[in-house]
């Protein structure tokens, strides 16, 4: 079944460029993961992943390497939950679409881009759009707690320039967190209204390349991702004139230097390979903080490049984009971006918080109760927020985070923690009556839920304060 003329474009020319930077930027954000997330998976799930990025790299213009490094991204899927965050949930929902259109039938890259071409679009403006509208909380906006605030902070003091923004007040701070919430609101409008897509590209590209040059707090990983669906946005006229660009610069080079532009390549999957390599085995050779500087540093030079290539090959693009999606798009693919929307509701009915799309965004839905501008009230589907406990003692697991802390732990995630570790023992809180808890003793849920239903600790006392991070337990 195809979908209705009005939605849909025609194909172009630059079909095969489309795929090209689509395949070339995925296996890239691939590799900024592994380079960020090195302590998650055992070797052999992040090496599968970094030789699917490889062969990617290596033959871009084909289908099957994509398809392998989709199944890989899948695998590390499950290998990374539960500690899986929001950007490599977005992968894996990347793999899905790639794998449909696999599935469906044989196909060539012009004509697997113009399948997925719609479902990815539509997948990001359902990923972006939760992420923006989680940020519309009270304590977003408190110049105390705010996520937004908090961040410049950070990304300020890792480039030595704390003192510039350390001082400031609770206005500048509020301000901040505005600018950031508006930013992120106005993406994905930009995106879906025709006229001003392209514009919408350029300012998300901007926006979170500045994000990600944060040394102290990696989203660099977060961004990546982001960039190979923004491009996706580009019309095929922009992004034909992008990869033009580029091979310009290639011929020139050749011509200064004969073998310079193969030499670059080959020096470009060799730092590629030495990435994936480290990756697989970092805790071994003791390389997770080598490789994160690593990201932070090709970052600056990755971001800064696709910002500049993607400004002038804008410039003369056309003033309005085509319809979202392509010709001949099956509507099965579609379940892909109806599931991105389910996982962004998932927090305000409390079916799990973790991976939700409401990364870095103060929002707590706790209980039916809401901090939420819009969503004034939860509607809980699950009980898992109905006991809270506070830690107060903790002997033989590593819990002493949350102690004299405002975290409160949902029980649920006590248990499944405590399941696999005999001889520990917690003792905490719940409606303020003292309760023990054993380790070893069972009661864990199974472990698909385990993995898939996570629930992210909770501030106890208020205003919810920023989780820039899991904590033990979560």
């Amino acid at each position: 079944m195809t979908l209705p003329s009005a939605l849909v474009e025609q194909p172009k020319a630059g079909d095969l460029d489309r795929w090209l930077v689509f395949a070339t930027t995925w296996a890239l954000a691939v590799l900024f993961h592994l380079a960020g997330n090195s302590w998650l998976a055992p070797w052999w799930g992040k090496a599968l992943l970094g030789l699917g990025a490889l062969a990617v790299l290596a033959r871009p213009r084909s289908v099957a390497p994509v398809v392998v490094l989709a199944l890989a991204v899948l695998a590390n899927v499950w290998l990374e939950a539960p500690l899986l965050s929001n950007h490599f949930l977005l992968h894996g929902m990347i793999a899905l679409v790639v794998l449909g259109v696999v599935v469906l039938g044989p196909t060539g890259p012009e004509r697997a881009m113009a399948h997925m071409l719609g479902p990815l679009r539509l997948l990001l403006l359902a990923f972006y759009g939760f992420a923006a509208l989680a940020k519309l909380n009270h304590d977003f906006f408190d110049p105390a707690v705010s996520c937004g605030a908090q961040f410049l902070r950070e990304s300020a003091s890792s480039w030595g320039f704390g003192s510039l923004v350390d001082d400031l007040g609770a206005g500048p701070n509020r301000a901040i967190a505005v600018a950031v919430a508006g930013i992120e609101l106005s993406v994905p409008i930009l995106l879906a209204v025709r006229r001003t897509r392209v514009v919408g590209v350029v300012v998300a590209v901007a926006f979170h390349f500045v994000l990600a040059i944060n040394q102290d707090h990696q989203f660099f990983d977060f961004s990546a991702v982001l960039v190979v669906l923004f491009l996706l946005f580009l019309p095929s006229e922009t992004v034909a004139a992008l990869v033009d660009r580029l091979r310009r610069l290639s011929t020139g080079l050749r011509h200064r230097w004969t073998s310079g532009p193969e030499l670059l390549r080959l020096g470009g999957i060799a730092v590629a390979a030495t990435v994936a390599v480290g990756a697989a085995w970092s805790e071994e050779l003791d390389l997770r903080w080598v490789l994160h500087d690593a990201g932070v540093w090709s970052w600056l030079g990755y971001g800064m490049a696709t910002l500049v290539v993607v400004a002038l090959a804008v410039r003369g693009s056309p003033e309005r984009a085509g319809p979202l999606l392509a010709p001949g798009t099956r509507r099965i693919l579609l379940a892909v971006p109806v599931l991105a929307v389910l996982n962004g509701l998932t927090p305000y009915v409390e079916v799990k918080t973790a991976a939700s799309w409401n990364m870095y965004s103060n929002l707590a839905v706790v209980d039916g109760e809401s901090n939420h501008l819009l969503v004034r009230r939860g509607l809980p589907l699950t009980d898992a927020h109905e006991r809270l406990v506070e830690i107060i003692e903790a002997d033989g697991v590593d819990l002493g985070f949350y102690i004299g802390s405002d975290w409160r732990l949902p029980e649920v995630m006590l248990e499944d923690h405590l399941a696999e570790r005999p001889g520990a023992v917690v003792v905490g809180l719940v409606d303020g009556e003292e309760v023990r808890y054993d380790g070893g003793q069972g009661g864990a849920r199974p472990t698909w839920r385990q993995k898939l239903q996570v629930f992210r600790a909770v501030d106890g006392e208020g205003p919810v304060g920023c989780q820039p991070s899991f904590g033990p337990a979560r």
